[in-house]
């Protein structure tokens, strides 16, 4: 159940991270360009990218050292956060 729990949370958490991190890329690639061309480089998606990893990680870890539980959801199928 932990790892199940874990791996929906870590998912879910990192996918709504990056689409946010791609609209404010795009965001000032459209509305800041010469900031964007000077500041936004490789290394620096890179490392942005690494971060809302460790991020989503650490957040979603935290069940798991004793910080809140995972739990068995209805139907029985799937676990998440205990919210009860």
């Amino acid at each position: 159940c932990n790892l199940h729990g874990f791996t929906m949370m870590t998912i879910g958490l990192v996918t709504h991270c990056m689409v946010s991190a791609m609209a404010v890329e795009r965001y000032m690639g459209i509305r800041h360009g010469y900031y964007y061309s000077k500041h936004v480089t490789t290394s620096r998606a890179r490392l942005l990218l690494l971060g809302i990893w460790l991020f989503g990680v650490l957040v979603c870890a935290m069940p798991l050292f004793g910080v809140g539980q995972y739990a068995l959801q209805y139907p029985g199928s799937w676990c998440f956060v205990n919210t009860h």
